[in-house]
């Protein structure tokens, strides 16, 4: 017997094992899309955090850290709005065993794009001389 050429179920095989391999491809791709998105918005909110950090323990004293609550709005990432919440308060005695706790902050900063749904947050001991 001679052949030249592919059988009908070898075909459909083939074409079966193609679109799954499309299929997944597509797939792949959508939810690679989707977290390169995320990843760009988590990038402009973690700037900010990073310069609000930054600003904590330059432009304030201890006992303003302590007592601190602001909130704002930054468009410094490219014109997108992200808001900024600071709290301050003085840091648990359990937190500073072998360091007066009145010379340390505990701060809490959140950021998040308006309109998102996402927040980055830390909370965190600052001393600051």
């Amino acid at each position: 017997m001679n052949r030249r050429g592919f059988s009908m179920i070898e075909m459909m095989v083939a074409l079966v094992i193609l679109g799954i391999v499309i299929q997944i491809f597509f797939q792949t791709t959508k939810y690679s899309s989707q977290n390169q998105g995320k990843t760009r918005d988590w990038t402009a909110e973690s700037a900010v955090l990073e310069k609000t950090m930054e600003g904590l323990r330059t432009d304030y004293s201890m006992t303003q850290l302590q007592g601190l609550s602001r909130s704002w709005l930054d468009s410094s990432q490219g014109g997108t709005k992200i808001a900024v919440s600071v709290r301050g308060s003085q840091a648990p005695t359990t937190v500073a065993t072998s360091f007066p706790a009145n010379l340390l902050a505990q701060v809490f900063v959140a950021v998040y794009r308006v309109g998102g749904t996402d927040t980055l947050s830390v909370n965190t001991i600052l001393w600051v001389n």
